[in-house]
């Protein structure tokens, strides 16, 4: 997927749960170079999620910079 930013070095991601408080959460990653994300619920990942339906690693995120001229 091609992302374009607001803000060309960061990528947000929100986290909407249906629950009784309507907890939400948003992350704010700084992609300045290429990077790798575990997202789960597992101690190893970098983006935790506190949900018994997740896996401990539940995806991973790659993000590849690309520079076009």
């Amino acid at each position: 997927m091609d992302f374009k930013s607001e803000f060309d070095n960061y990528l947000t991601l929100e986290s909407l749960t249906i629950d009784k408080n309507n907890n939400r959460c948003i992350y704010v990653i700084n992609i300045d170079n290429n990077i790798k994300l575990k997202i789960g619920r597992g101690h190893e990942s970098n983006i935790t999620l506190n949900d018994i339906t997740v896996s401990r690693v539940h995806f991973i995120l790659t993000i590849e910079i690309k520079i076009y001229i």
